[in-house]
């Protein structure tokens, strides 16, 4: 009977172990992004708020800007437009800064699946944009 509590007892533990690991290689993942914004992201660049950018459909403050869609959004808006039909669902969505309103390489797909773009990115040219709405953006690169 002690073997067999042993026994479980091993099996047990390598599960924890396991089951830790995976833990591990999520918080490394984490920390490594988190990382990446404060040596490189947005969070070394934002010394102080910016105005808000606008919701193109309400109004309110923006969330996430929609490449396919081009337009900037909240998210309640976000959901109403992107939910939709499945095909808007898989449009990728950068998620603005809250401080400085600028895109981060966090992004939505679907409702609340969340990826991190690497770093590659342009400078908006557009000129139907408001300034206010579009000033100072970067446009996501779009694979």
């Amino acid at each position: 009977i002690a073997t067999r509590e042993t026994e479980r007892e091993k099996e047990s533990n390598a599960e924890e172990r396991e089951s830790q690991r995976e833990i591990d290689k999520m918080c490394r993942g984490v920390n490594e992004e988190e990382s990446r914004s404060v040596e490189g992201g947005c969070r070394s660049i934002c010394t102080r708020p910016s105005a808000p950018v606008r919701c193109e459909l309400c109004g309110g403050d923006a969330s996430v800007f929609c490449e396919a869609d081009s337009a900037f959004l909240c998210r309640k808006c976000d959901r109403w437009v992107h939910g939709a039909n499945f095909l808007a669902w898989r449009h990728l969505r950068r998620v603005l800064c809250t401080s400085c309103q600028k895109l981060t390489r966090r992004c939505l797909v679907g409702e609340n699946f969340h990826v991190v773009l690497p770093a590659a990115t342009t400078e908006e040219n557009r000129t139907t944009r408001s300034e206010e709405d579009s000033s100072n953006h970067e446009v996501p690169f779009v694979f």
